[in-house]
C-alpha cells in the first residue's frame, strides 16, 4: 500500500476521535444546560455509553488497519514528515514570494538613492558690479543673506537696490568687512542705515582713521553685533547648517604694516560646490595661510587681479574651474594682463565685472551655474 493510503488511514482515526469528542461534548451540555425527566436522561446516557462504544470499537478497527499496512509496507509513517513532504512538493512557497517582494522593493530604493540629487535649495552668490572694490551678496538656501565688503563710499545706494530685488529690505543675518579700506568698508554703512538690524558684523579690528570707516564702525555697533575676528572664525549664516562659512585669519601673529596683508580670507563650501574669496591678500599675506585646504571650484582674485594676486604656487594650491576679478574697467591699470592669461592657460573661466557686469553663481550643493548681466563683445575681428 502506498503513502497515500496511509494517510488516509491516519485521517479516518483522527476523524473518529473527533467525532468521539464531540459525542461527550453533547453528553455534557445535555447534563448541564438541559433539564429532561429521569427517564430521558437514564435514556440519554445509555445512548452515550453506547456510541462511546462504537467509537471506540471504530478507533481500534482503524488502528488495526494502520498496523496492518504498516507491517506490510514494513514503513512508518510519520504525520509530521507527511505535511513536511508535502510543503516540499508546494511549487509556491508564500514566505519565498514575501521575501522576492522585500528584494523587489529594496531595489527600488537602491535606484532612487543612486539617482537621486542632493535635496537642498539653491545657493546664490552675486559678485556685484561697484567698480574699484567687492561687493558680494550671498543669499542660503533657507533664504538667510550675508554680505561682504560694500564698494567705496558711491556704492550703497547701488548695492541697496541690487539686494532689495532678492527681497531684503531690513534685516540681514551677517555682515563682514574684509579689511577696512574704502573699497571694502565705504559702502557698508548706507546698507547698515537702510536696516533694522543685522545679527553678526564681523571685522578685522584693525580699524582705520578713514571718514568712511569710522561711520561704518559707529553704525555697526548701533545695529548688531560686532566681532572683532582675531583668529579662525568658523560663521553660521542665520539659522542655516548647510553653507560652511570659514574666516580664515592670516594676521594670527599681529598685523602687518600693508593693510591688504591684513584682509579675512573666506572659504565658504555648500554640498560639494565650494567658493575661496581672497580680499586683498595677495603673495605676502598668501604665504601665511599656504597650510590651509584651499583647494575651491570659485576663486575671486586677490585685489583687482593685480601682479602679486594670483602665483603659480597659490593656483596650484587652490586648483579652480573659474575665477572671478571685480575690477572698473575691461582693460583697469590695477589688473596684470599676466595674472589674466596664467589663469586662462589653465583652463580657468575667467569673468570681470567690469566687463559681464553682475556675476550669480548659483549652485543646488552637486554643481553650480553662472549667469552674467551683460556677454563681452567680441573681439575685433573674432566671428
Amino acid at each position: 500500500m502506498d503513502m497515500k493510503s496511509n494517510i488516509f488511514n491516519i485521517l479516518v482515526v483522527i476523524m473518529l476521535v473527533l467525532m468521539a469528542f464531540a459525542m461527550q461534548a453533547c453528553k455534557q451540555d445535555t447534563i448541564i444546560n438541559g433539564t429532561p425527566a429521569d427517564s430521558d436522561l437514564a435514556g440519554q446516557n445509555i445512548s452515550a455509553e453506547d456510541d462511546d462504544m462504537e467509537a471506540d470499537e471504530a478507533l481500534d478497527n482503524a488502528s488495526e488497519t494502520a498496523d496492518e499496512d504498516d507491517d506490510e509496507d514494513n514503513q512508518g509513517v510519520d504525520i509530521d514528515q507527511v505535511i513536511v513532504n508535502i510543503s516540499d512538493d508546494d511549487e509556491t512557497d508564500p514566505d519565498q514570494d514575501e521575501s522576492n517582494l522585500t528584494d523587489v522593493l529594496m531595489d527600488d530604493e537602491d535606484e532612487d538613492d543612486d539617482g537621486s540629487e542632493i535635496s537642498g535649495g539653491k545657493l546664490s552668490v552675486s559678485f556685484i558690479d561697484v567698480g574699484y572694490g567687492d561687493a558680494i551678496f550671498v543669499m542660503t538656501p533657507n533664504n538667510n543673506t550675508m554680505m561682504i565688503d560694500g564698494g567705496d563710499d558711491s556704492c550703497g545706494s547701488v548695492i541697496t537696490h541690487y539686494i532689495r530685488e532678492y527681497e531684503v529690505y531690513s534685516y540681514m543675518d551677517v555682515m563682514i568687512a574684509t579689511n577696512p579700506t574704502n573699497q571694502r568698508t565705504g559702502g557698508l554703512d548706507s546698507i547698515l542705515y537702510n536696516m533694522m538690524q543685522v545679527t553678526e558684523i564681523y571685522d578685522t579690528g584693525e580699524g582705520d582713521k578713514s571718514q568712511s570707516y569710522n561711520q561704518f564702525h559707529e553704525m555697526a555697533n548701533d545695529k548688531g553685533m560686532f566681532i572683532e575676528v582675531s583668529t579662525d572664525t568658523e560663521v553660521k549664516v542665520g539659522d542655516d547648517d548647510s553653507v560652511k562659512v570659514e574666516l580664515i585669519v592670516p594676521y594670527k601673529d599681529g598685523f602687518s604694516e600693508d593693510v591688504r596683508d591684513n584682509s579675512i580670507v573666506i572659504k565658504m563650501s555648500y554640498g560639494e560646490t565650494s567658493f575661496l574669496l581672497m580680499s586683498d591678500c595677495t603673495a605676502s599675506c598668501q604665504e601665511n595661510i599656504m597650510g590651509y585646504d584651499l583647494k575651491a571650484d570659485i576663486l575671486k582674485v586677490a585685489n583687482y587681479a593685480s601682479n602679486e594676486s594670483a602665483s603659480e604656487e597659490f593656483l596650484d594650491s587652490v586648483d579652480p574651474e573659474v575665477a572671478i576679478v571685480s575690477t572698473d574697467l575691461a582693460e583697469c591699470d590695477m589688473t596684470s594682463l599676466e595674472v589674466i592669461d596664467r589663469l586662462e592657460s589653465r583652463g580657468i573661466e575667467v569673468y570681470r565685472t567690469g566687463i559681464h557686469g553682475d556675476i550669480v553663481v548659483e549652485s543646488y550643493g552637486n554643481d553650480y551655474s553662472i549667469t552674467t548681466e551683460r556677454s563681452p563683445e567680441p573681439e575685433e575681428g573674432a566671428e
